[in-house]
């Protein structure tokens, strides 16, 4: 059993941890298929509004249930912010943005080049570490960021010409899948800043509950079919919500306190890849060459990078 106040774990625990981890990434890297198929049925924003809501429901009952539990004790880090609230108001809006951006992606772009320009955000968190937490940024790790980002251009480029790159649905997909990528950001920097006053559940809760009042508030503008009704969509929404969105990130969480960060992060770029494989055999999506070039190219670049950090 973890020992969580001290932090110690014993050797069994590592097996279950590894299982965990993977369970995760396969979870993360099947997921976009789910919401490939219910953006058919239902609007971005209350596909992302729904699952906003399961995903805030997973974690506002943990928060609730744990909160008598005393964290680890943590140095408090000399980045923390004196003002928390904002930034899990920030990270809310964040969470809103990039699974909007999400959902409007997967319908115009493929799954497979979706997950992969969603890895921006590891890029930019890397940058702003290097930037303003005084990390170390080695050969490995810049070299790292540039292969994963010249595998991005890749994906995004796809061997086509400047005109009929512009006009193409799928860059237009790209550009959503960026900005997605880019909304896990602050998402993220919320949750480093107060890591040492809240656990991650009570972080998460509320931003996810922003993420759904916003979200929510955008629905009423829009109608909510965009297809037929279809109770495999709504099934979807509710696994992608409780799955995706819960399960996924408390075995994350899980894992962390177990392996190192890096480690764990390093695996997580597994997820395109799986992505790739399934949305091929499942979604009969095309995979073309620059595509195949550059997905192992971004995720062996983080890879890299993350491993080299100090």
């Amino acid at each position: 059993m973890n020992d969580i106040s001290h932090g110690s774990v014993t050797k069994s625990d590592r097996p279950l941890t590894f299982f965990y981890l993977f369970l995760t990434v396969f979870i993360w890297g099947i997921q976009p298929l789910a919401i490939k198929i219910v953006v058919e049925h239902f609007s971005i924003p209350f596909t992302a509004f729904a699952r906003a809501v399961v995903a805030f429901a997973i974690f506002g009952t943990l928060a609730f249930r744990y909160r008598n539990v005393p964290l680890p004790d943590m140095e408090k880090p000399a980045y923390a912010t004196s003002r928390p609230l904002l930034w899990l108001l920030i990270g809310g809006i964040g969470v809103a943005i990039s699974n909007l951006c999400w959902n409007a992606s997967l319908r115009y772009t493929t799954v497979a080049a979706c997950t992969l320009l969603q890895q921006n955000n590891s890029i930019c968190l890397m940058l702003y570490g290097i930037l303003f937490l005084s990390e170390g940024c080695g050969y490995g790790r810049a070299a790292g960021m540039l292969v994963s980002v010249c595998g991005l251009l890749l994906v995004a480029w796809n061997g086509q010409d400047l005109s009929a790159l512009l006009q193409s649905q799928y860059f237009k997909g790209n550009v959503y899948a960026f900005f997605a990528g880019l909304g896990w950001v602050p998402c993220a920097l919320a949750q480093k800043v107060n890591a040492h006053r809240y656990s991650s559940a009570a972080i998460v809760a509320p931003m996810f509950a922003i993420s759904a009042l916003i979200t929510g508030i955008y629905s009423l503008f829009t109608p909510v079919l965009t297809g037929s009704f279809s109770w495999l969509a709504v099934s979807f929404i509710i696994l992608t919500g409780a799955l995706g969105l819960g399960l996924g990130n408390h075995l994350f969480a899980r894992t962390m306190r177990t392996i190192p960060a890096s480690i764990g992060a390093a695996a997580i770029t597994a997820c395109p890849m799986i992505s790739l494989g399934a949305s091929a055999l499942l979604l009969h999506e095309p995979v073309t060459t620059y595509l195949l070039i550059g997905a192992p190219l971004t995720c062996a670049g983080i890879a890299i990078a993350v491993l080299s950090a100090r």
